[in-house]
């Protein structure tokens, strides 16, 4: 097995025998002018760790580098600093390039200062240190961070890096070492409590142990209890407030600050609460009745996928041209009805004047039927605008009812607005409080608003999709025994839509007639309606639609 040429160099390169290099070279018929320059300068350093140190640099071998690096620098006596100066300056240059930062500590370790060492020592191993520390930093790994620049008596950014860890306390600790003076400690005090503020703003998870540390920081340090109290009472640590007011004897600020900030969190909730009610409400209305139109859909094969088929197995274009015009007919009525329908679920009267009328009006208009029949073989068109593609105002506005989006908009925020953990664990602390003032009959009143919303959602299960597997089975099933009918079961949205598209080919003269059945339910009232369009020629025969 033949070895590359270029390897075998390098590797008899690396044992650092310039003799064996040449012979390597010179047997590999490689061109001089590519080696011999730098194996003559190689050779002419009289110092064996300086071609050791130059060869490796040459391979790209950082580590065995400094370790001949630091050899020369063993060798320099102490009066000559401005080459030991150049020597750590080229080995730092190393120790980032390779990150050696621990090989690097255990080659020049520590010093004691009884000792003899120079100063540019103990700054050069400091120097690394720093490095080091800057490193873990950039890794996320602040709390090591933190000691390492201790070690390298880096006091200020020990305790930047102890508070990234959240370790506040070791940084007041620092701060309280070197004897700072009562304001000076204060300021640094103020200055943490912020940092830990502006970090917990920054967080999504919520997590309330900064706000916790930084009141007690107000307490211990800045013995500023209205401060204190008042950032507790913002974030609703309302046992915590309590605590500390009572403990330090400022009875006003229970009263002024706690007790009415737990009032005020009770009217906000109480209103969410109502809010949150009514929108689930309305969107679990919209869902189902969305969800049990397009379950009946299916059931009746009006999907779309029957057009589809028909034009695929008739040759006649313009049979395919009616199929086609038929379903768009039906598409475009079923979007205006879904449409007029909403907000109207409790209405029988809207529903009966408004969506029949307003639907008649959309399918049984002569200007409306004729240019669905007259495009329907025409492809629609995508506006030139964007290249084709809708702009941002377009799609925002197509998330209304009716859209091909609401369905899963709907959805969404009926899982947004269902109760959580986190409502559960703010109601709790506010019923405590509420209990704690006397003020029972309000928390009295609040819990029956929670437990109201509660069963509300747990009676308005969100209803199952039709696409589900399960449901599509017992749909198909139902087709099959033959049982088409349109009352609805007992959990399903009284409020129902069905579009029934027939298309008749009569065999006159190229005449063709299609009828829209439109049927309407609501509760045990059923509507029919029956509409056709046919031209005013009357050159066709009636067709009677069957019932």
């Amino acid at each position: 097995m033949l070895t590359d040429v270029n390897t075998l160099y390098s590797e008899a390169l690396g044992l650092y025998d310039l003799d064996l290099v040449r012979t390597v070279a010179t047997h590999s018929q490689r061109d001089p002018k590519e080696y011999a320059p730098f194996l003559d300068r190689v050779a002419r350093l009289e110092n064996e760790n300086w071609r050791k140190y130059t060869i490796d640099i040459h391979l790209e071998r950082h580590a065995r580098a400094l370790t001949h690096i630091a050899k020369l620098i063993t060798e320099i006596s102490t009066d000559n600093e401005e080459e030991k100066n150049k020597l750590q300056s080229m080995a730092l240059d190393l120790i980032k390039q390779g990150d050696l930062y621990d090989q690097a500590l255990g080659l020049f370790p520590h010093v004691p200062v009884k000792r003899s060492a120079s100063k540019s020592d103990r700054v050069f191993r400091q120097e690394i240190l720093r490095l080091k520390a800057g490193f873990l930093e950039a890794e996320k790994k602040h709390e090591a961070a933190a000691y390492v620049y201790l070690s390298a008596s880096e006091r200020e950014n020990a305790r930047r890096a102890f508070i990234s860890a959240n370790k506040w306390q070791m940084a007041l600790a620092l701060s309280a070492r070197d004897h700072h003076t009562p304001d000076k400690l204060r300021n640094e005090a103020y200055s943490i409590a912020q940092e830990l503020l502006n970090r917990q703003r920054q967080q999504q998870d919520g997590c309330v142990d900064d706000i916790l540390a930084a009141a007690r920081i107000y307490v211990e340090y800045c013995s500023d209890i209205d401060e204190a109290v008042a950032l507790l009472v913002t974030h609703q640590q309302w046992s915590e407030a309590l605590r500390i007011a009572y403990l330090h004897q400022r009875d006003d600020l229970v009263e002024s600050d706690v007790e009415t900030g737990v009032l005020q969190s009770c009217d906000d909730v109480q209103e969410e609460l109502e809010r949150k009610e009514k929108q689930y409400i309305k969107h679990w209305n919209r869902l189902t009745t969305i969800r049990e139109q397009k379950r009946l859909f299916k059931l009746h094969g009006i999907d779309g996928s029957r057009w589809d088929q028909g034009n695929r197995g008739d040759g006649d274009t313009d049979a395919g041209s009616i199929r086609s015009g038929a379903s768009s007919a039906a598409d475009s009525a079923l979007s205006y009805a879904s449409v007029s329908s909403v907000g109207s679920h409790n209405s029988a009267a809207s529903i009966g004047n408004f969506s029949m009328q307003s639907l008649s009006m959309a399918t049984a208009s002569h200007f409306y039927a004729t240019q669905t029949l007259g495009n329907a073989s025409t492809k629609p068109k995508m506006k030139a605008k964007h290249g084709g593609i809708p702009s941002r105002r377009e799609r925002r506005k197509r998330m209304k009812e009716g859209s091909a989006e609401e369905e899963t908009y709907v959805a969404q925020q009926l899982s947004e607005l269902r109760p959580n953990a986190a409502l559960a664990r703010e109601v709790g602390g506010l019923l405590e409080m509420l209990v704690f003032f006397g003020h029972m009959q309000r928390a009295q009143k609040l819990q029956t608003q929670l437990s109201g919303f509660e069963k509300c959602v747990a009676d308005k299960q969100v209803p199952v999709s039709s696409d589900n597997e399960a449901e599509q089975v017992a749909i198909n099933t139902e087709m099959k025994n033959g049982e088409e009918s349109l009352v609805p079961t007992s959990k399903s949205q009284p409020l129902l839509i069905v579009f029934f598209i027939r298309q008749i080919i009569i065999g006159c003269s190229k005449k063709i007639a299609y009828v829209v059945e439109v049927v309407e339910e609501y509760e045990n009232f059923l509507r029919l309606f029956e509409m056709a369009y046919a031209p005013d020629d009357g050159e066709y025969d009636s067709v009677e639609p069957n019932a």
